[in-house]
């Protein structure tokens, strides 16, 4: 009777070693998409943040050239007079 009982316990611990493992995998697996979703969404993020940056300081320099053809002295030096 024992010699009997002895697979069966080898079955069971198979069983439950690849039920574990396959768990094991799944949550790996999950794990890593919420890690590319959530650094995807980092990334994209950031890339407004500087993208308005970006956009900020060229509206500040925009009307620089305009200012400075007013200057009489720039424009003069410039024009050798």
């Amino acid at each position: 009777m024992d010699g009997a009982r002895f697979p069966n316990r080898i079955l069971w611990i198979a069983l439950f070693l690849g039920v574990a493992s396959g768990l094991l995998w799944l949550s790996g697996e999950v794990a890593e998409r919420n890690a590319i979703a959530r650094l995807s969404a980092e990334t994209r993020g950031a890339a407004i943040l500087r993208q308005a940056y970006l956009k900020s300081e060229i509206e500040r320099f925009r009307l620089l050239p305009i200012a400075l053809s007013d200057d009489s002295d720039l424009v003069a030096g410039l024009t050798g007079s």
